[in-house]
């Protein structure tokens, strides 16, 4: 038995991801598939009967499972739910173990998969997110610039797979002033990010979702309007009604943005899943429609949405 043909590593699991495989038996044979991800969970498993050699598409099975979902951690550099580094196994025979992403990747070339810019502003409310993609191993250097000036380092080895960073202002002082980011990719490519800190003193609303790379993306409203509260009734044994639960309805409005950030956050009714964060823990929310308000002023644009959650935003 043998693999004739298996995708390139940096495939996307959007697009067929086919395995041919080659049994030795010219008068047909059985054989037992599985799809196992790097930590050896079974993803799917399978029979094909009768077959000298067959095809077989696994990239159904990884959609079926494929839910990127924000890291949750205080302070921390970890991998992230972006990509699926697989191996495919035929009778017991196992095929190169590849990494596929949302969408594919240039696997020689360490990025960003988060949209960034050298300098950026955030609020002292908000947590940094970043997705990170490198070969071996991405290294962090964060300094906290305020009172005093605080550095931490972190370091992880990537095996190929995205990382993700977390880092909420909202576990800091209350002085910081800014966050300057060091990122060092496989030891060779550096990129700095600098970030202005703006104290608020009304918490916005900082949204999460992931763009089509499958890198992190954060946008906070700087202003929400609770539109309703919804008791959801259930009926008892008794035959009384009782409060099951709440759901809030929200309607997020976005500060006036130039065109490239309105086009950025303009993404989130695409998104599969919309997240809020409170200080580096989010909580999924649900879009009410899929459908961008552009408020028009002669002042600008903004972004409005309204999104219901069983939790209270602010």
């Amino acid at each position: 038995m043998k693999f004739l043909t298996i995708p390139k590593n940096g495939a996307s699991w959007q697009q067929p991801l086919v395995y041919a495989v080659e049994l030795g038996a010219s008068d047909g044979s059985d054989a037992h598939v599985e799809i196992v991800d790097a930590d050896n969970s079974s993803i799917a498993s399978f029979n094909v009967y009768g077959k000298s050699s067959f095809e077989v598409d696994i990239s159904p099975y990884i959609r079926d499972i494929a839910d990127v979902a924000p890291v949750t951690s205080k302070i921390a550099l970890s991998r992230s739910n972006a990509a699926y580094k697989i191996v495919v196994r035929v009778n017991g025979v196992s095929s190169e173990a590849r990494i596929y992403y949302r969408e594919e990747l240039d696997v020689e070339t360490p990025t960003i998969l988060s949209s960034v810019k050298e300098r950026a502003v955030v609020s002292s409310h908000d947590t940094i997110r970043l997705t990170i993609y490198a070969k071996k191993k991405v290294s962090i250097t964060i300094h906290k610039i305020g009172k005093v000036v605080m550095s931490r380092s972190f370091h992880i080895m990537t095996n190929g797979l995205p990382v993700e960073l977390v880092f909420p202002l909202s576990q800091e002082e209350d002085d910081i002033t800014s966050v300057n980011i060091k990122i060092v990719m496989d030891e060779l490519h550096t990129h700095d990010l600098s970030y202005r800190v703006i104290q608020q003193v009304c918490k916005g609303v900082q949204t999460v979702w992931y763009n089509t790379m499958g890198g992190v993306e954060s946008y906070t409203f700087p202003r929400c309007k609770l539109i309703s509260c919804e008791a959801v009734m259930k009926r008892g044994r008794d035959g009384q009604e009782r409060v099951a639960g709440k759901e809030y309805l929200y309607t997020l409005y976005s500060a006036y943005e130039v065109a490239d950030e309105l086009a950025r956050i303009g993404q989130i009714p695409f998104a599969d899943n919309l997240y809020v964060d409170k200080g580096g823990t989010c909580h999924s929310v649900q879009l009410v429609t899929r459908k961008i308000d552009l408020g028009d002023t002669p002042g600008g644009k903004n972004l409005q949405i309204e999104v219901k959650s069983r939790k209270k935003l602010k």
